[in-house]
């Protein structure tokens, strides 16, 4: 386990268990945390600070995949901007790709971002390349927690990421059920007003 502040945060300067370390990576206070075999397998990070006309503050517990990307994640932000206020968060369980590794995720985006300064066109289809041999990307499965809007939710989504079905209660108590298709539009609904 590593305890670290935003100004020792590991990011790309130093290796960990002769590892690089991920370059891009906000730098943030928390704890990073490692497997026996000296692979990250999650962490706990948090940042906060008072901005022109008000705040923006976050936390993150992931779990990640073994030498691959979070499989599961609790996410706060918080943002105001003067009167305005944005609370949310949730609770996420993700699908990973079977052939990922944290290395070659590293290399990858290195890659594609490098491409994307000379051909976006070709960095798009070279991420999709990348997508379908099962090295990067991910879907998300379940996630839990309050929209921007302010409604509270359970989404429910296929092998792609895409909402197959939710249940939520929004700021007015009503309660709602949704059922989608695989294009994510609404085909079915369940609604019940608060009276």
């Amino acid at each position: 386990m590593i305890i670290t502040n935003v100004d020792r945060f590991p990011n790309g300067k130093v290796k960990i268990n002769g590892r690089p370390t991920n370059e891009d990576r906000k730098m943030r206070s928390g704890m990073l945390f490692f497997n026996e075999d000296g692979l990250e397998c999650g962490c706990f990070i948090y940042d906060g600070k008072m901005t022109k006309n008000g705040h923006s503050a976050g936390l993150s517990l992931t779990y990640d995949h073994y030498d691959g990307d979070q499989v599961i994640q609790l996410l706060t932000q918080d943002e105001k901007d003067g009167n305005n206020r944005r609370n949310n968060s949730g609770l996420t369980f993700n699908d990973r790709p079977s052939s990922e590794s944290q290395l070659r995720i590293s290399e990858i985006y290195k890659e594609l971002d490098e491409l994307a300064k000379k051909d976006s066109k070709a960095a798009d289809e070279k991420y999709k390349y990348f997508e379908s041999q099962g090295f990067i990307s991910g879907s998300p499965r379940m996630m839990l927690g309050k929209t921007r809007s302010g409604t509270n939710c359970l989404f429910l989504l296929d092998n792609k990421g895409m909402p197959r079905a939710s249940f939520s209660v929004d700021k007015e108590k009503n309660a709602r059920l949704d059922f989608y298709d695989y294009k994510g539009s609404v085909i079915s609904s369940f609604h019940q007003k608060d009276k």
